[in-house]
């Protein structure tokens, strides 16, 4: 049994900022310009859901055993768990930023990405894709296949 290799892909600092300000200016500044009621629940909810959700998709790690890959965003939430058997093999891949960060439909499969453009692409048994965007893929990549 070899040990878990585990890779850490995380979005800037300074990316992190420019989505909160983005935030503020598209959404915050013009919901505090109609001056929603203190009571309302609108000028709370939109602005702690778009935190949390910065927060929650600014780390994913990877870490692939000898069971399978698996793939988290935040603190482990989201997660998903592909078993070695599953896949049938493995490759790079550059998606262009078109397909953006988080987690998203991608051709023939799903895409889980913090930031880059570079991903593995897991050819899973079903046809479907899992592509990984991590900051060095083809260690990524090699370390899935030394598994199959």
């Amino acid at each position: 049994m070899s040990d878990p290799y585990v890779t850490v892909h995380e979005v800037s600092r300074a990316v992190q900022r420019a989505v909160l300000v983005g935030f503020i200016a598209v959404v915050a500044k013009p919901i505090l310009a109609f001056k929603p009621a203190m009571d309302s629940l609108l000028g709370v909810t939109i602005p702690t859901i778009v935190v949390l959700l910065v927060a929650g998709f600014r780390r994913l790690t990877v870490s692939v055993s000898d069971k399978g890959v698996t793939c988290a965003f935040g603190h482990g939430w989201p997660r998903r768990r592909v078993a070695l058997s599953q896949i049938e093999s493995v490759s790079t891949r550059r998606l262009g930023w078109v397909y953006g960060w988080g987690i998203r439909l991608a051709p023939q499969g799903w895409l889980w990405r913090a930031a880059g453009r570079d991903t593995v692409c897991v050819h899973l048994a079903t046809g479907r894709n899992l592509y990984l965007g991590v900051e060095n893929p083809a260690a990524l990549a090699d370390q899935i296949r030394r598994r199959l």
